[in-house]
């Protein structure tokens, strides 16, 4: 009797010992859940991929801008999916033409909330980038997408594509100059937007576009994006943007006349002053125009494009300089973008900067042997290359030194509770099965 009663015992301390190893896997493996469906108070965002069918859009690089469209549009649609509280739509899902009209009769029907439109641009000349986002001139309209908007422009900065603006475009008449804007006022007064994500010409911005994985990480950054401008939760994504502060955002550029983009800019090196043998610090020349516009500033690259300073005024309206540090073996791609006051932009020549420079290879030495030479008596034999020979060699470490991490796994807190309690429980169980166990057998 007292044998069974002690197996019993055991039953019931074996099952809390699978309830507690169950409730630490819980909390330490996450566990992907997707949102539950959409309800009737879900916001609903239409989706549209822009061109289709006989309409390819823009072609460089073997690529065609209708599908470039589809493939960002269905990613958008999978991971914003994935939030809870909003439908996603989309005006097609194959390759086939739609008119603007029916796209926006789409949207109607299936009462949108927004209408966001995917695209990707090109130049006649092959001289704009960045991505440009247009909304309505609509207030209303505009101040209901602009916060989708300026998230997602920020968002594809941080993925180190070029912010070049969100814009207003109207024509002569003061009317919306995109259809797609137009339509959406037109049916219902629908808050719509179109994202030109990048300039599809620019050999720069290929990697961005040439895999079905670039594309996605592209749908995936814009989802994320929209997510955060309507405050959304997700928990197989692990977002919360639920009660985060609102997306701030300025006023739009105003576009009323396209003639107003700035004619020319170009970059060129204008003076040097070597440092190392290695290590040159260069001023550039800006030299811009505009014919039918002011010029408001400009802003340049060291990495081909990848990241841009701040706004610069131009000295003079259209003329402007700056300096680098440029380093032999680093691969520095020097360009330029200028702008006029209404906020359209192009895009200069690249130059590979250090290549435009005659660095000589034994300049501290050189400069040393100089430095000995102008003084004599306080110079000795050898003294002049040795100090060169340490001035290098403190030269190339500067350039070389990386920040060093500790890259040790490290356990979280939670974690760190989770183990500490679960070992607690394990010792307390233990010890429980030996008192009962001495108790049973007396």
């Amino acid at each position: 009797m007292n044998q069974c009663k002690f197996h019993k015992n055991r039953i019931r301390i074996l099952s809390g010992v699978i309830a507690l190893t169950l409730l630490i896997f819980y909390v330490l493996i996450p566990v992907s859940v997707y949102a539950a469906p959409a309800k009737d108070d879900s916001i609903i965002v239409v989706i549209d991929a822009g061109n289709g069918g006989k309409s390819t859009g823009g072609e460089y690089f073997d690529l065609k801008e209708k599908d470039l469209n589809l493939a960002v549009a269905k990613s958008i649609k999978e991971y914003l999916s994935r939030f809870d509280h909003v439908k996603v739509l989309l005006t097609r899902k194959d390759d086939k033409n739609l008119k603007i009209a029916e796209r926006a009769k789409y949207a109607k029907a299936k009462k949108a909330d927004y209408v966001i439109s995917i695209r990707f641009n090109e130049s006649e000349f092959h001289r704009q980038t960045g991505s440009e986002i247009y909304v309505p001139s609509n207030e209303k309209l505009q101040k209901s997408i602009m916060p989708i908007a300026q998230s997602v422009a920020e968002g594809l900065q941080g993925m180190g594509i070029f912010n070049a603006g969100i814009y207003t475009c109207t024509d002569s008449e003061g009317k919306e100059y995109y259809g797609l804007i137009r339509n959406c006022e037109d049916q219902g007064n629908i808050p719509s937007m179109i994202i030109a994500h990048l300039y599809m010409d620019r050999e720069e911005y290929l990697p961005y576009i040439n895999s079905p994985e670039a594309l996605d990480e592209i749908g995936k950054n814009d989802a994320i994006a929209i997510a955060r401008a309507l405050h959304l939760n997700s928990n197989s994504m692990i977002y919360k943007f639920e009660g985060t502060p609102d997306v701030e955002y300025s006023d739009p550029y105003e576009i009323k006349d396209s003639s107003k983009y700035p004619e020319d800019v170009s970059v060129s090196v204008k003076d040097y002053e070597q440092l190392t043998n290695r290590a040159c610090k260069i001023t550039f020349s800006v030299n811009a125009s505009a014919a039918n516009s002011v010029l408001s500033g400009y802003r340049y690259s060291i990495d081909g494009g990848k990241h841009y300073s701040e706004l610069r005024e131009f000295d003079y309206g259209t003329k402007g300089d700056f300096t680098e540090i440029i380093r032999k073996n680093e691969n520095k791609i020097v360009v330029v973008v200028a702008y006029s006051k209404e906020g359209l932009s192009v895009t200069s020549n690249m130059l590979d900067a250090i290549n435009e420079v005659e660095l000589d290879p034994e300049f501290t030495k050189h400069k040393q042997e100089a430095e000995a030479a102008a003084l004599p008596e306080a110079s000795s034999e050898g003294t002049s290359e040795e100090v060169a020979e340490i001035i290098e060699i403190t030269s190339d470490s500067n350039e070389t030194t990386a920040d060093i991490h500790d890259h040790d796994p490290k356990i979280n807190s939670t974690q760190s509770v989770v183990v500490i309690f679960g070992a607690f429980m394990g010792l307390s169980i233990c010890a429980l099965l030996y008192f009962i166990q001495k108790k049973e057998t007396k």
